[in-house]
């Protein structure tokens, strides 16, 4: 798990994210200021060729009062998550005002248009298209922002602090879990003193 901490998901958090994992589940504060979060975080990771997950929560909620009910309730909203434009293609059929469902199709192509991947751009068009009646013709979708670097070595990248921290997270997932289930207060010193033991 990541937090972003109140900060914008950046290119370059998107970059090294895509450089350890090929799936992002984004979970931000139900209000609207989070879901704005969520679709600059989903453009970001899909020039990365990232697949992009979903996992809304109810009104009022916030990861940090999820995470302080636990780990248990975290991997219950996780397992909850959706395809990102499968979420947005499901609001859309929701949505009845015909003004915001154009702006949700809007929303739903300006987002695909960073996935780098031409075939997975018309796969998601052609499933607009199917869900909403709308042909194809008229769903288009310029690519855009689009950007992917091949490195040979992603670990070569990371500074000496992120190596250790990223060393004791993949050898002690388990206990640091274990030790840490309510995700209060992990810092680069427990995992060090995990890792001496």
């Amino acid at each position: 798990m990541v937090a972003t901490l109140g900060t914008a998901l950046t290119p370059q958090h998107g970059k090294l994210l895509s450089k350890f994992v090929k799936k992002v589940i984004l979970m931000f504060d139900s209000d609207s200021a989070g879901k704005k979060a969520a679709v600059r975080a989903a453009k970001t990771l899909f020039r990365y060729g990232v697949e992009v997950y979903y996992c809304p929560l109810e009104k009022g909620k916030d990861p940090d009062s999820v995470a302080k009910e636990g780990i248990r309730k975290v991997e219950e909203y996780i397992s909850n998550s959706t395809d990102f434009l499968l979420f947005l293609r499901d609001r859309i059929n929701q949505q009845k005002d015909l003004k915001k469902r154009k702006e949700i199709i809007d929303l739903y192509l300006d987002v695909l248009s960073y996935h780098p991947d031409k075939h997975v751009r018309g796969l998601y068009v052609r499933e607009l298209s199917d869900s909403t009646g709308i042909p194809v013709e008229l769903l288009s979708v310029e690519p855009k922002g689009v950007v992917i670097e091949k490195d040979d070595n992603p670990v070569g990248n990371l500074n000496i602090p992120e190596k250790i921290v990223l060393k004791g997270l993949l050898l002690f997932r388990d206990e640091l879990l274990s030790r840490f289930d309510k995700f209060d207060k992990i810092t680069g010193l427990c995992i060090l003193s995990v890792c001496r033991q």
